[in-house]
């Protein structure tokens, strides 16, 4: 037994440190799943954000008149 588990079987009865043991496992397993999907999370919004970033600059391309692009646009319509 490793020495954490020797510990807690000293401080507290068998029955509540297995219990003890058993949910902080399954704290910790509950604790890496949120992350994972934190993570996931982060990297969708981070693509939606490029996508709408790419919406707005085709929408400022096409409708802004002070726009680079635009005033090229407008002298070869010419």
């Amino acid at each position: 037994m490793s020495e954490w588990t020797d510990l807690l079987l000293q401080v507290f009865p068998p029955v509540q440190a297995l219990l003890f043991i058993v949910l902080s496992g399954g704290g910790y397993l509950a604790f890496r799943s949120i992350s994972k999907q934190v993570e996931r999370t982060r990297e969708d919004l981070a693509g939606r954000i490029d996508a709408v970033q790419g919406r707005v600059r085709r929408l400022e391309d096409s409708h802004i008149p002070d726009h680079p692009d635009y005033q090229r646009r407008a002298q070869s319509d010419d």
